[in-house]
């Protein structure tokens, strides 16, 4: 895109994290929903992509849990999702951010540029 800043991180990777992090939205929506996915260039050092989705939320006091390995209330699920998704972002030197309200939830990934 003419304008947005180029970020320098493995292709397949990142495609990896981002799809986890829609699939748990997906996941949290049985009964439908609306995701909405926003990329920004923040601060010409990072630039941030946003998935949220209208979801059940993330319940407080799991908030503190979601990257740990293997937690998950999934009944299939096996918790490894979000724990390599930050790693994978952390080792881009970017950071992960979840804010979650009980009606839904937005997942901010932030890359060096």
């Amino acid at each position: 895109i003419n304008g947005f800043p180029e970020i320098f991180a493995d292709r397949e990777h990142i495609k990896e994290c981002l799809m986890n992090i829609l699939l748990n939205s997906f996941q949290a929506m049985p009964d439908g929903g609306e995701i909405n996915i926003k990329a920004i260039a923040q601060d010409s050092k990072f630039v941030a992509v946003t998935i949220s989705d209208t979801g059940i939320g993330i319940p407080l006091e799991n908030m503190d849990k979601i990257f740990e390995p293997y937690f998950t209330t999934k009944r299939l699920g096996i918790g490894l999702g979000l724990s390599v998704t930050k790693r994978i972002i952390e080792e881009h030197s970017g950071k992960i951010e979840v804010e979650s309200n009980g009606i839904g939830t937005s997942v901010k990934v932030m890359l060096p540029v």
